[in-house]
């Protein structure tokens, strides 16, 4: 057994994995969520909607009353799970109880999920959605850039998406008040301007990309919770109109239903 190993196995020891969901200690040979947690996880499979992600009620329809009746930025996003039951609660601890290693739990859920969406998409890069620097100094770290390097470690062991690179371009310019209790209208209000790109990586954009074409053909945009699509609505206009991607396609840990 090499060192790393042996260090591993005693660092294990010391602190072993809990379940992001009931927070009770797992054996030592699983992670994730445990099993009675898991049954209990309702995952964003079919039906749903083909382009936001969201769980529906009606098997006869493929996109939901919101995606039909407006467009999105994104071509299309992916989740692990309804947010609700263990969900809801990891989903609680990862964000307000310092529990960044309940991301990894996410990350595999929705790569194991969705692989051959991600096999089938070809994304070049992973963008984390950004969290304003205030903020996340108070939290200690961005949950969504958690899941975007999980994602992307998880991605990089696999041969048809092993190329796959982790890129941080956008930042958060202001604080915004909490989207969750703000009409479709008022969150997009909310977020205009509050994102915006990188001075060094415009500067990459310009070295390395022409006039007409963008920095990367596809990117995947990763954030925690999709509730009307407003946020990646948002960094995804930026990435497009910033030459950044010409596609954006994204993925969320939890959803809601329609």
């Amino acid at each position: 057994m090499r060192i790393k190993e042996i260090s591993d196995s005693f660092f294990s020891l010391l602190y072993p994995d809990r379940c992001p969901g009931c927070n009770e200690v797992l054996p030592m040979d699983q992670n994730g969520f445990c099993p009675k947690c898991t049954r209990r996880i309702i995952i964003a499979d079919e039906p749903a909607c083909k382009r936001c992600g969201r769980l529906l009620y009606d098997d006869t329809v493929s996109l939901c009353r919101e995606c039909i009746q407006g467009e999105h930025e994104f071509i299309q996003n992916k989740s692990y799970c309804l947010y609700e039951g263990p969900a809801k609660k990891a989903m609680y601890r990862f964000k307000y109880n310092g529990a960044a290693w309940a991301g990894r739990a996410f990350s595999k859920g929705i790569v194991s999920e969705h692989i051959r969406w991600f096999e089938s998409i070809r994304v070049q890069a992973v963008i984390p959605v950004p969290m304003y620097p205030g903020k996340e100094r108070i939290r200690g770290y961005n949950q969504a850039r958690i899941l975007a390097e999980n994602i992307v470690k998880i991605l990089q062991e696999n041969e048809a998406t092993k190329d796959i690179i982790l890129t941080d371009p956008v930042s958060r310019g202001r604080s915004t008040v909490p989207q969750k209790d703000l009409s479709v209208s008022i969150r997009r209000k909310n977020l205009k301007k509050a994102f915006k790109l990188k001075k060094n990586v415009v500067k990459l954009r310009d070295i390395y990309s022409d006039r007409d074409s963008a920095l990367y053909n596809r990117v995947l945009l990763v954030d925690d919770i999709f509730t009307t699509g407003a946020t990646l609505d948002a960094v995804s206009q930026l990435l497009i109109e910033g030459k950044i991607a010409r596609e954006v396609y994204s993925v969320t840990a939890v959803t809601g239903s329609v």
